[in-house]
């Protein structure tokens, strides 16, 4: 990622090929109907202040933040302001709790208990993969921890994947199933005559295995252990590690001794997934051989140029045009993976909303409506598309969403008539309090 200067009143991020990521400059509307500026409020009492929010760096944590700050500035007429970003989910945790530097690793910067915040909301958070530390955070700080709202509307996976044209073409040819593991079962079919051999892929952008998640002794000793593949390891300086052949290859006994029937899983990092699908290659008899890309454009590009198997989350852009289908497995077994046992299905993860402890105080309206805010999957892979084809940035993407979806959304608005504790019926124009809600025109809630 590349951070630009600020121009033209836009903060401008750049995320791989999807185009700047931006958040609107002062005075911009999408919505017609829009409450000007001039008109919107800001939150707190003695100091005043927009909503914080806090944004994840990712292509569908933007868009979604972008919907969101559309709907709280011009429809529900506040001040509202993108912060961050931070790179993962843990960061937009300590945010709304308040903490100064929330993406440090190192130190967050919560002293001994922020005691208020300038971040009031995050979406598109991946929660359980952070368990540990959301319970963490709720013990540690339990005045300004924040809350969870619940899902999003849709569920997120890492998982094996391949490209919906090769899945269509063994099909077509014989009517084998590709979007299933027994698919690729070498003792029924040769999966691998539809996919280009490990042979085809260029070795200087591959990691070699002494770089990757092979070396990790563990790791391969737990994966002998589990399916009794004694000839998939080797020793190496008293070290157990994951056999390699010509430098670069781990091949399952399926195909070990032709690795020409073999057919490639490519992942990244240090090899994200590689010892669940060592397992799932020996368990199910899989010609499936896991290769590591060396650099994040090897891995984006080599899916594209050869008919291969690749590891891929969603929601996610990066493979969206090749129309990704998921391998499905047997049905996901939550007590053998959390012994490290993945031969069954990966699990779904719920995304999530989160707001800070204090905005049902500050904007009770706004916590109603993100409470009611549920977005699906395809409608988020809509906007994914969108900005990919359009190279436009994820505030114009959102726009033109939230344009399409009028329907949708007004379904998220609350009653502005429903006030809650501390606030009063207000009508703006007589700047009185009223006892009914038989005419709600030029109603709100005031505290």
């Amino acid at each position: 990622m590349r951070a630009m200067l600020p121009s033209k009143g836009y903060l401008f991020l750049w995320l791989g090929h999807l185009g700047p990521f931006l958040t609107m400059s002062a005075g911009a509307t999408c919505l017609s109907q829009a409450i000007p500026e001039e008109l919107r409020k800001h939150v707190g009492t003695t100091e005043k202040y927009p909503l914080g929010i806090w944004a994840n760096d990712w292509a569908a944590g933007h868009l979604t933040s972008d919907v969101v700050q559309i709907i709280i500035q011009e429809i529900l007429g506040f001040h509202a302001v993108r912060t961050g970003p931070g790179p993962g989910t843990v960061d937009g945790f300590f945010a709304l709790v308040g903490c100064e530097t929330p993406t440090s690793f190192s130190d967050r910067g919560c002293g001994e208990g922020p005691t208020t915040t300038r971040n009031h909301i995050v979406v598109e958070g991946w929660t359980e993969s952070y368990m540990p530390t959301w319970l963490k955070i709720q013990q540690d700080y339990p005045d300004t921890a924040p809350k969870n709202l619940g899902n999003m509307g849709y569920f997120g996976k890492t998982s094996m994947y391949l490209s919906s044209e090769v899945q269509k073409r063994a099909w077509e040819a014989e009517g084998l199933n590709l979007e299933f593991y027994r698919g690729y079962n070498v003792s029924w079919h040769n999966a691998a005559a539809y996919f280009d051999p490990p042979s085809s892929l260029n070795l200087t952008h591959l990691k070699p295995c002494t770089e990757t998640r092979l070396v990790v002794s563990e790791a391969m000793e737990f994966y002998a252990e589990l399916t009794g593949d004694s000839a998939g390891i080797e020793r190496v300086d008293g070290q157990v590690r994951g056999k390699c052949w010509d430098g670069y290859f781990w091949y399952p006994p399926s195909c070990r001794n032709s690795p020409s029937q073999c057919l490639p899983f490519l992942t990244a990092g240090t090899g994200w997934n590689l010892e669940e699908t060592m397992q799932k290659a020996t368990a199910w008899n899989m010609q499936v051989a896991p290769v590591v890309a060396a650099t994040w454009k090897a891995f984006t590009d080599f899916p594209s140029q050869r008919d291969m198997t690749f590891y891929w989350w969603v929601p996610d852009p990066t493979f969206l045009h090749l129309s990704p289908v998921e391998i499905t497995f047997p049905a996901f077994d939550r007590a053998a993976h959390s012994r490290g046992d993945k031969r069954t299905a990966p699990s779904s993860i719920s995304i999530d909303k989160y707001v800070s402890k204090d905005l049902a105080v500050l904007a009770p309206e706004v916590e109603e409506f993100l409470k009611a805010f549920r977005i699906e999957m395809q409608m988020v892979n809509k906007m994914l598309l969108d900005q990919i084809e359009t190279k436009d940035n994820s505030s114009e993407v959102a726009c033109r969403w939230v344009n399409a979806n009028e329907n949708l959304w007004k379904s998220w608005l609350p009653d502005v008539t429903q006030c809650y504790a501390g606030f009063g019926l207000y009508h703006e124009a007589t700047n009185q309090y009223v006892a009914d809600r038989k005419d709600p025109s030029g109603l709100m809630c005031k505290a």
